[in-house]
């Protein structure tokens, strides 16, 4: 037994190890004082997500669409296998093969807008010569031409759903800031005519009231409507007429209690009323808007302004709204992309508001009801930007959800176990803990620390605790320990006590020995991977001796 392990077992006979638990919720805080910053919140928490429970769970893959078979869907085509890393590499490659297969819209820029009807995905993108904007559509064999009349290039699409009565079906309403507005019913492409506009019909908003009336909005503070369910009809003698307002409208949404958000640059209104003779337009704030590609309804209208992400609250006085900011843990990172936002989605089955940054990474926002869970980084992994986004669900009523990147492609999020074939590589380090208040200023000897992991399978893990800081000056900087968790059981190694084992459980528990010194700690985690199913992490463990004051 060696010098170091001796004066241990004397500590521990004079002072008794103790055990702090820290419950692993709340997610990112960056803006917090280092000491103020509660217990499991982070400092770095990236391709993670908090999941409707609360914990940390690693992010979902997605995966290049255009309609073929998708990659996650592959098998592994040569068994039987002598071996699991043998099947493991023939599924990779299967997986592989069919993406390949998979190409990007045909056509030069970014996509300039995604939608999705009748259980297949739709696509514009400016044509290879850059004169015109085709629309092409998902098939068993790839991205097929949509026949439409010729649309200008350029722009940036906005749709909503058109389901009128006396229409034949289902259709998508959708306007780009270049073009007519258009309603597609997954077969035919009609362009709708404002006359009254002449060359200025090329709305940038649109929305549909519950009244069957469609809502345009236009350049230079024009907000026009339709006749009542004819969204072809914009002539003031059969029932249509427009508003007006003093900024430059961004995005309308519809809200609840027959009401409809008009988004500006810097101001908000809301329409209330159902019909032209009920229409009232008033002024929610004059200040604040909405920044373009932001805004979307989970719950309420959810979107990014000056202050940060900002929920439009219904109020108890019926009818009215109140403007909430949520972001504050997060602002360092929303005034830094606060123009360099590309565009939003919801994952509605999680909760979940995602925003896209023109750098390929973005910021998530779990909620539960009203209020936020807690924010998370992620990535879409390198040459990856998207450019729009669209979130609907099949005829079956089960949620896609897809983006429009920068490169051509359309991915499908929540889709296979990897970024589109790289490996998901996710980061999570913890507020620094001083193992409860009454403790703070005391040094401490950590001896382990125990994650709770909830795993399916296999996946490796890097873990290292920090201390003080991060201080350069502390007494021990413990080497990063690596660990195989889930499946059938794993080995992990350590300095010390060589190799250990445990077998497979709803949660697991993966114990590593630190024998470091300091004030407060910080637990370092780290994963690779591009096949292994989401982990999550629910808690840690810290088996410490406290020492002395600091002097």
């Amino acid at each position: 037994m060696n010098n170091k392990m001796l004066q241990t077992m004397r500590t521990i006979n004079q002072n008794p190890p103790r055990e702090h638990v820290v419950m692993l919720a709340g997610g990112l805080n960056l803006s917090s004082a280092t000491q103020q910053i509660p217990d499991g919140e982070c400092l770095q928490l990236d391709n993670y997500e908090i999941n409707v429970q609360g914990n940390y769970q690693s992010l979902s893959g997605f995966e290049r669409y255009d309609g073929r078979l998708s990659p996650s869907k592959a098998i592994a085509p040569h068994g039987p296998y002598p071996d699991d890393e043998s099947e493991l590499q023939d599924l990779l490659d299967a997986r592989e093969n069919l993406r390949e297969q998979i190409q990007p819209v045909p056509g030069a820029g970014p996509i300039r807008g995604v939608f999705y009807l009748f259980n297949r995905c739709f696509a514009f993108r400016d044509s290879e010569d850059g004169e015109q904007l085709n629309l092409y559509g998902d098939s068993p064999v790839g991205w097929q031409l949509v026949q439409t009349p010729t649309l200008r290039p350029g722009g940036y699409l906005r749709w909503r759903f058109l389901n009128f009565p006396d229409r034949a079906s289902k259709e998508v309403i959708g306007v780009d800031g270049v073009n007519h507005g258009f309603i597609f019913d997954g077969q035919t492409f009609t362009q709708i005519i404002n006359e009254g506009m002449e060359e200025d019909d090329s709305p940038i908003a649109v929305e549909v009231l519950t009244s069957d009336i469609v809502v345009f909005g236009y350049r230079r503070g024009s907000i026009q409507f339709s006749g009542m369910g004819d969204p072809f009809q914009w002539d003031v003698g059969d029932g249509a007429g427009e508003i007006r307002v003093v900024d430059e409208i961004q995005e309308i949404a519809l809200q609840a209690n027959d009401t409809c958000a008009v988004f500006c640059h810097n101001r908000t209104y809301v329409l209330y009323g159902r019909t032209p003779p009920e229409f009232r337009m008033t002024n929610l704030n004059t200040n604040t808007g909405a920044t373009a590609g932001t805004v979307q309804t989970i719950g309420d209208s959810v979107f990014v302004d000056d202050r940060g992400m900002t929920r439009l609250s219904r109020v108890k006085a019926f009818g009215n709204f109140a403007m909430v900011n949520m972001s504050a843990k997060v602002d360092p990172v929303l005034n830094t992309y606060r123009n360099r936002i590309k565009c939003s989605t919801v994952i509605r089955e999680k909760n979940q508001y995602r925003l896209f940054f023109d750098d390929g990474r973005g910021l998530i926002c779990t909620f539960a009801g009203e209020e936020p869970l807690g924010f998370s980084n992620f990535s879409l992994g390198e040459g990856r930007v998207a450019a729009c986004s669209s979130s609907a669900e099949t005829s079956e009523g089960k949620e896609v959800v897809f983006i429009g990147a920068e490169n051509g492609f359309v991915y499908q999020l929540e889709r296979g176990t990897s970024l589109d074939g790289l490996p998901i590589d996710t980061t999570i380090r913890t507020a620094f803990s001083f193992f409860g208040p009454q403790l703070y200023g005391l040094r401490k000897r950590l001896t382990r620390f125990t994650l709770e992991i909830k795993a399916v399978e296999q996946f490796g893990m890097w873990v290292q605790p920090d201390f003080d800081y991060s201080s350069p000056f502390a007494p021990s900087n413990p080497l990063v320990q690596q660990v195989v968790i889930g499946g059938t059981g794993g080995y992990w190694d350590e300095a010390i006590y060589d190799q250990s084992y445990w077998s497979s459980a709803v949660v697991q528990r993966a114990s590593f020995y630190a024998n470091g010194v300091g004030e407060n700690v910080s637990i370092f985690c780290r994963t690779e991977s591009s096949h292994a199913s989401p982990h999550s992490i629910t808690s840690i463990v810290h088996r410490f001796i406290p020492l002395a004051l600091r002097r």
